[in-house]
């Protein structure tokens, strides 16, 4: 009778509170433990991986892409120095810094004058050419060593000013130009807001050249 009465209130008993479900309770944890450090470890192998492949990739594609600008860097002053040794180049400022000085006129009156525009007719047609040509030219300037802008295929606001004393002298372009006239090496004047071209983003290549 009293066997019957332990196995009906056994039989009573839920299945939550019985002795295996409490075992697994406890052992459940601590089998899980190994197998979470497992994918754990497994992440940070697999996360490091990822992000040294991220790495060497942004790695490569800086490498790649410095070399190519500075290899078009090298080219445009190779292109610069080659157009400086032009003829008519040497010529047309050559005789503008000419005129210039027998005119006795200011810079922007000089511009304006007929000898002024003759010059350019007859030996600026090809700096006109040039920066049509390419899509990489904006404007083309002869500068004399005083700083004088003499010619602009795009005649904007700085011809006929001074680039080292006028509106413009403390522009990156200004300070490129000294930097020339004092080492006589090509120089890249950086990126900047150049007013007289709208404030676009505008970068000046610049080099010096004897013309006596």
């Amino acid at each position: 009778m009293k066997l019957a009465t332990r196995q009906n209130e056994n039989a009573k008993v839920p299945w939550y509170k019985s002795f295996l479900f409490t075992i697994i309770i406890w052992f459940f944890p601590l089998a899980l433990i190994p197998i979470l450090v497992i994918i754990y470890d497994s992440n940070k192998t697999i996360i490091k991986n990822i992000e040294e492949s991220y790495y060497n990739d942004i790695k490569q594609v800086s490498s790649l892409e410095s070399r190519f600008i500075n290899n078009w860097f090298k080219y445009r002053e190779i292109d610069i120095k080659a157009w400086a040794e032009v003829k008519s180049t040497k010529e047309l400022l050559k005789e503008l810094i000419i005129n210039f000085q027998d005119s006795s006129q200011d810079l922007t009156t000089f511009v304006k004058s007929g000898i002024y525009r003759k010059s350019i007719i007859v030996l600026g047609g090809d700096f006109y050419s040039l920066s049509h040509r390419y899509d990489y030219i904006e404007d083309i300037f002869l500068i004399d060593t005083h700083g004088n802008i003499l010619f602009s295929v795009e005649k904007k606001s700085d011809l006929s000013t001074n680039i080292l004393e006028g509106a413009n002298r403390t522009s990156k372009f200004a300070e490129a130009v000294k930097k020339t006239l004092k080492d006589k090496n090509a120089h890249f004047s950086d990126l900047e807001h150049y007013k007289p071209a709208s404030n676009a983003i505008t970068g000046f290549l610049q080099y010096l050249f004897l013309t006596m």
